[in-house]
């Protein structure tokens, strides 16, 4: 009878199956032990805002690191979807994913699995969690008359007062005013504030006001900032603004005690051969109230301010009984 040969696939089927749960599992414990470790070094972020189409919550979730897709995406243990691949560099990936229709002031916690090919098992993120907020279907943009720039014409130097006038929202939003004087100088303020332009030229300044949702309106005018005077001493029909004098502190609350210093330049007073006498002008460009001191022959001088506002000093210089000029002082002065 012939040989019979032996049956090579049966028996490494049965030598497979008697190893199996040996390099399996090893090579098991191998591949979830990399995949702890990968995610371990990937990182997940939550932000949540409005869609103002629907009124409703939305959340944009990033995840990045050495993870290869597929990755899925749980919200509140729930899963939600696989994530986008939006670039990878390397063996760096970057995904993002919009969860839309979220309902406006819940918290909501969101992880990322990946999920093992041998055994299905799902290995998790930390959890990161955010807040939706208020939203509303629609929103209207605030509006705003004008710009009105007091005064147009000002000599560098001096403060100017800028004011967005008749603003409103629709809807009621709390705004915020951005502003650009023109000369390089940008920040936020109030509707109502004060400027120095420290060169002259003309110089388009604009007030944008924004709302939380989005919403905005510019309004723009134009001021002419005059060089300042120098070499000769100002006149009572001439009387140019320079920097000249100081206040202490700069800010401090309703009541406190400020001390103003006036020093004039030297030019204006060195030919007056008789007494010296002041007055200070205080100006609230917030509530647009002014008010004077009575004449003093002292150049320092405490007041207490009552009203809360950005308030500019001015003051007149006078020579005997011929006033020779009037300053204004650099810094203004924040009561609040």
């Amino acid at each position: 009878w012939p040989r019979s040969r032996p049956r090579l696939p049966a028996i490494a089927v049965v030598v497979a199956v008697l190893l199996f749960p040996v390099c399996g599992g090893a090579v098991y414990a191998v591949a979830r032990s990399k995949a702890i470790r990968l995610l371990g070094q990937s990182a997940i972020t939550a932000s949540a805002g409005c869609d103002p189409g629907s009124g409703r919550g939305e959340a944009r979730i990033t995840f990045s690191g050495p993870v290869a897709p597929p990755v899925l995406l749980f919200r509140d243990d729930q899963l939600v979807g696989e994530l986008t691949l939006e670039t990878r560099q390397d063996e760096q990936y970057k995904y993002g994913f919009l969860d839309r229709g979220l309902s406006p002031g819940t918290h909501v916690t969101y992880r990322v699995a990946k999920q093992l090919w041998l055994t299905r098992e799902r290995l998790y993120t930390a959890r990161v969690g955010t807040t939706v907020p208020a939203c509303r279907a629609g929103n209207a943009a605030p509006t705003s008359e004008g710009l009105a720039i007091r005064p147009t014409r000002s000599v560098a130097g001096t403060p100017v007062v800028v004011e967005a006038t008749g603003v409103s929202d629709p809807d009621g939003d709390t705004l915020t005013v951005l502003w650009n004087f023109g000369d390089g100088v940008v920040r936020s303020g109030r509707a109502r504030d004060a400027h120095i332009f420290e060169n002259p030229g003309q110089f388009v300044v604009t007030a944008t006001l924004s709302d939380p949702v989005g919403g905005t309106v510019s309004v723009s005018d134009s001021v002419e900032i005059l060089p300042r005077p120098a070499g000769r001493a100002p006149t009572a029909s001439q009387t140019p603004l320079y920097d000249a004098g100081s206040v202490t502190p700069l800010e401090g609350r309703v009541g406190s005690t400020f001390l103003v210093t006036a020093r004039p330049p030297r030019e204006a007073t060195e030919r007056c051969h008789a007494p010296l006498a002041y007055r200070f002008t205080f100006e609230n460009q917030l509530t647009r109230t002014s008010w004077d001191s009575a004449w003093v022959t002292s150049p320092t001088l405490p007041v207490h301010l009552d009203e809360k506002g950005t308030v500019a000093v001015f003051y007149a210089l006078r020579c005997g009984q011929r006033r020779i000029g009037q300053y204004a002082l650099r810094s203004l002065v924040r009561v609040y």
